[in-house]
């Protein structure tokens, strides 16, 4: 197989912080991890606009022996001319926009699917243009939907760990929960801090629920209710600014649980980072790949407090890592397949199995 070379755009005004918040910064710093890991060379590349584009690429051919073979563009931004004159200019690269949404989460880019449909009909005409996104539901449906082919590209969340001891809460106060994410209505967050409530009536001990502060349209609305329905309780709301992605993952790692019941998602890197530190989630169906006796109705505050008791009493506590481990396997088969690399010929069951499971 001849050198391939990966780099990963995404456009982040924030791009040398690397802030938890900007979920495709911290996205795309993980897949470059894992696929390092596997011998890939790749670089990743925050961007503003267009121009940083063509600046990176630039820079990158000239400054490395193996110029890039492959650039993966997070999220449909670029206007239809900028991205027919990026692979005009550069038509040794394979280009890929990749949409880091499940269908839910774009009605907050209600232009992102119009995009993605100009997107596709420019690669008629470019064979170096693909679509793609990183939930496996949101390709099928756009694969179904619209008529889109086969060609269409699934390169699913990667997430870079160590196996780590599942942390078992042995009873310290106060017991601390974490709702973590960009505050807005996707995430659903007032039902996960109303299950926080009737695990504290519960257990008859004080709580703290820790939240991200912001993040989008709506996270004021979603916070003020939060206070509400916590003020005067056992309930302690506690407010994290947005951090380096490191300093994070330190604030997860003192959590005795996290509640992660979006209405909709393409991977929650929230529940991944729990894992790579031992802390079990309470997550919704639309976290697809978690393991199934974490999964709660995210319209049900009592079944999501209930499997939270049971995970603080270390039940399937440790599913977790089995579950992100057998996600980044299969994930990695994929971008292998994309890149052009022959993954191990699977079983005729292994098959049958994952094709239902599509």
């Amino acid at each position: 197989m001849n050198h391939i070379s990966v780099g990963l755009v995404f456009k982040d005004f924030a791009a040398w912080v690397r802030s938890s918040c900007v979920g495709l910064n911290v996205a795309s710093y993980a897949d470059a991890k894992v696929l390092r890991a596997h011998g890939i060379s790749t670089f990743v590349f925050p961007v503003r606009h267009n121009v940083d584009v063509v600046k990176a690429i630039d820079h990158h051919n000239e400054t490395h022996f193996h110029p890039l073979t492959h650039v993966i563009i997070a999220a449909p931004w670029l206007s239809l001319y900028d991205l027919k004159s990026l692979i005009e200019a550069y038509p040794a690269i394979q280009f890929v926009v990749l949409c880091h949404s499940n269908v839910g989460f774009l009605q907050a880019d209600p232009e992102a699917i119009l995009l993605l449909r100009r997107y596709y009909h420019l690669s008629h005409s470019h064979g170096n243009i693909k679509i793609g996104g990183n939930s496996k539901r949101f390709v099928h449906w756009l694969r179904r939907a619209y008529g889109f082919g086969r060609e269409i590209v699934y390169l699913p969340n990667l997430y870079p760990f160590e196996k780590a001891p599942v942390k078992r809460w042995t009873g310290s106060l106060p017991l601390k929960i974490g709702a973590f994410g960009a505050v807005r209505p996707e995430k659903n967050f007032l039902t996960a801090a109303a299950a926080a409530l009737l695990i504290q009536t519960s257990l008859g001990i004080p709580v703290e629920l820790h939240v991200s502060r912001g993040g989008e349209w709506g996270s004021a609305e979603v916070a003020s209710a939060v206070d509400q329905m916590c003020v005067h309780t056992g309930v302690k709301v506690i407010r994290h600014d947005w951090q380096y992605w490191d300093k994070f993952i330190q604030v997860v790692a003192d959590m005795d649980l996290l509640l992660q019941a979006s209405y909709t998602e393409s991977f929650n890197m929230i529940t991944a980072d729990g894992i790579s530190v031992g802390v079990p989630s309470v997550v919704s169906s639309a976290i697809y790949w978690a393991p199934e006796a974490w999964k709660a109705d995210s319209d049900d505050a009592t079944e999501i407090a209930q499997v939270g008791l049971k995970l603080l009493n270390g039940w399937h506590a440790d599913d977790g890592v089995k579950a992100l481990a057998k996600h980044n396997e299969i994930g990695f088969r994929y971008w292998l397949r994309f890149l052009g690399g022959r993954p191990e010929e699977k079983s005729t069951w292994e098959k049958i199995k994952f094709f239902f499971r599509f």
